[in-house]
């Protein structure tokens, strides 16, 4: 992929978008595709992760070109052609410019695989995994659900049907005392918060709002106490926990799967 590795080298810094030759047809014998890198920046993404933006320009573009924008394109690469027709008219040179690839209408589909590649890279690198759940629970569809918001839909539903949050607990023995916080009282969000800081104070355990479930929609009441439930799962922790949701009640068909 030399084309790919020249694209490389320039990608730091930002070219003259067109050069103008004497023919408008005629070429540069050092750059005999008639290409030029028309742009290549380092830019920032709303996560502050920096990124590559290229633009290539040119009045034509050959296969070898075509092929490796779309291998770049595949693997994440933000990259663009844009063709280039020279046009004179009343002794003015007029330029008309079309992006080629990816076409407009595919932009952004483009854009979502880019984000999907990036998602998967970075995963590889932490060992997190992004992927996302469609749930069913007694016929009810939850799509592109994050994993701790697919479990917390379950055990929300299982509460609403009577099932209590501590047998919901013992199912997962490897982290029972940290699936709920609870308090005693049918509170709000407000309250909870301010019994859940000063039962932590006491000694009952710590607690840290940013790692449960403790908005007002989304508290349980049950047995005289209001309970959050942890968002904290992942890995094999929060598979098995699925199974063991699916296998202990099985008359509310509970189903899971990633989304492709």
């Amino acid at each position: 992929m030399n084309f790919a590795a020249r694209l490389g080298r320039n990608s730091g810094r930002a070219t003259p978008s067109l050069r103008r030759a004497p023919n408008a047809h005629q070429t540069d014998q050092r750059n005999p595709a008639g290409v030029h890198l028309s742009d290549a920046r380092s830019c920032s993404d709303k996560a502050g992760q920096l990124y590559v933006r290229i633009v290539l320009a040119s009045a034509e573009f050959s296969r070898e070109i075509t092929s490796s924008v779309l291998w770049l394109i595949d693997h994440g690469v933000d990259i663009r052609c844009v063709r280039l027709k020279p046009y004179s008219l009343e002794n003015k040179l007029l330029v008309d410019v079309q992006q080629i690839i990816p076409l407009p209408e595919a932009t952004e589909y483009q854009v979502k695989i880019r984000e999907k590649v990036r998602k998967e890279r970075e995963a590889r690198v932490s060992g997190a995994d992004f992927t996302r759940y469609n749930l069913n629970i007694d016929g009810q569809q939850h799509l592109a659900m994050w994993k701790r918001r697919a479990i917390f839909q379950i055990c929300r539903y299982l509460c609403e049907k009577a099932v209590s949050p501590e047998q919901i607990a013992s199912l997962f023995a490897w982290r029972a005392n940290r699936v709920w916080y609870s308090v005693e009282g049918n509170v709000n969000a407000t309250e909870f918060l301010k019994l859940a800081q000063a039962k932590a104070d006491n000694g009952g355990g710590s607690f840290d709002p940013r790692r449960w479930f403790c908005n007002d929609d989304e508290l349980i009441h049950a047995n005289e106490k209001t309970y959050a439930f942890s968002h904290q799962w992942g890995g094999e922790g929060w598979r098995n926990a699925m199974n063991a949701l699916k296998e202990k009640f099985p008359q509310f068909n509970i189903e899971f799967s990633p989304v492709e």
